[in-house]
């Protein structure tokens, strides 16, 4: 019986998820500008929504502005790593599957049922020196991300821009890049501040726009209940961990 263990970040999810943190809990962005601070942090544009009642007849959400719209315009092989797809000697440990089993990261990161979860862990228990072997695959990546803020108040917008700004050059960069191994490219930032502007919501709708690139890697482990444990194979929690 073959099991697999994907490792695949959600680069959206994980960002999203990250400024939420940032603005909200360390900025505090709500005390700040008290009449501004919830802002809508999430991979749907606003603009949808005004297309979905176009179309579809859908009811207009509420409190839609300020706006943070993340989204993975696209991505492809990391050039700068090019490099043939080989497969790769691995074990897995308990400890491998308590950071699969923790919540936070099952979310974001693996890919695998419940079922197949608690077999491998089974088995990893009974099998000898509490290691099983498994077959990997890496491949690296890089996505081209895209930011969007809008706002009817031109200076809010301005100042969730500069925080962003902030966000992405910071301690926030290094805090990603050892949670989930996910490089933001520094000399990828690039903006465009002002000079958006949107009507669709039958007001003045102030927008800016940044963009970077995030170099990552997507693992997969193959594991082959047939196969027996090589004691001999080296293998460290960050081959796994850090996908």
């Amino acid at each position: 019986m073959r099991y697999i263990i994907s490792a695949v970040p959600d680069v959206e999810e994980i960002f999203i998820d990250e400024i939420k943190n940032y603005l909200m809990n360390e900025i505090k962005f709500q005390k700040i500008y008290k009449n501004f601070g919830n802002i809508k942090i999430s991979s749907i544009h606003p603009m949808a929504y005004v297309l979905d009642q176009n179309v579809n007849g859908g009811n207009m959400p509420t409190g839609l502005f300020p706006s943070i719209t993340l989204v993975n315009e696209s991505d492809g092989n990391n050039a700068r790593l090019e490099m043939p797809v080989n497969p790769e000697e691995n074990t897995i440990t308990i400890s491998e599957i308590s950071e699969i089993e923790n919540t936070d990261l099952r979310k974001k990161l693996y890919i695998i049922s419940d079922d197949d979860l608690l077999i491998l862990k089974d088995m990893v228990n009974e099998a000898p020196g509490n290691k099983i072997l498994a077959t990997g695959y890496t491949k690296y990546r890089t996505a081209n991300m895209v930011m969007e803020i809008w706002d009817e108040n031109m200076i809010i917008k301005n100042r969730i821009f500069d925080l962003m700004v902030n966000f992405f050059f910071g301690e926030k960069r290094f805090t990603i890049k050892d949670k989930y191994n996910i490089v933001v490219v520094e000399g990828s930032i690039r903006g465009q501040k002002g000079g958006n502007f949107n009507y669709d919501f039958g007001k003045m709708l102030f927008g800016g726009i940044l963009r970077f690139d995030v170099d990552f890697s997507t693992r997969q482990y193959i594991i082959d209940s047939d196969v027996g444990v090589l004691e001999a194979v080296d293998h460290y929690k960050e081959n796994i961990h850090n996908p």
